[in-house]
């Protein structure tokens, strides 16, 4: 299990914590419930020159991770719950590294989401970057 991470709830631009929770996934996930509405973040270092690298995550402005992260395999995630109102959403990331991705995601009134951010660096490539990616069902990590 990871360090206990803030839940934050964001409602436009009210931000309001409400508990902690999250874990380190590893190689497997156990299967998780979650309600409409809320979205199960996962944060990845896949590199294994930047280990650990400082990787902070807001959501509409809104700090939901910011903590470091080792490569461990390249098979490790760390899980964080989070409640967001339905609608559009803009995810700002980055890393110690000097990384900075944006991009923006919408999440369903009626339904769970589940995202993925990773970061990645390899010695050969020019340059570091994250990658983003939303799911309408449970990601299964190998």
């Amino acid at each position: 299990m990871g360090l206990p991470r803030a839940i934050a709830h964001v409602f436009g631009s009210s931000v309001l914590l409400v508990a902690v929770l999250a874990s380190g996934c590893g190689t497997s996930t156990s299967p998780i419930d979650i309600s409409a509405g809320e979205m199960l973040l996962y944060v990845s270092n896949q590199s294994f020159e930047d280990s650990p690298v400082d990787i902070r995550v807001t959501i509409d402005g809104a700090v939901v991770v910011d903590d470091r992260f080792s490569v461990g395999n390249q098979h490790d995630w760390v899980r964080h719950q989070l409640s967001l109102a339905p609608g559009e959403h803009r995810l700002r990331a980055e890393s110690g590294m000097g990384v900075l991705f944006e991009t923006t995601f919408t999440t369903p009134a009626d339904e769970a989401l589940w995202a993925v951010l990773e970061y990645w660096w390899y010695p050969e490539e020019e340059a570091r970057y994250f990658t983003f990616s939303t799911h309408d069902e449970p990601v299964e990590f190998y």
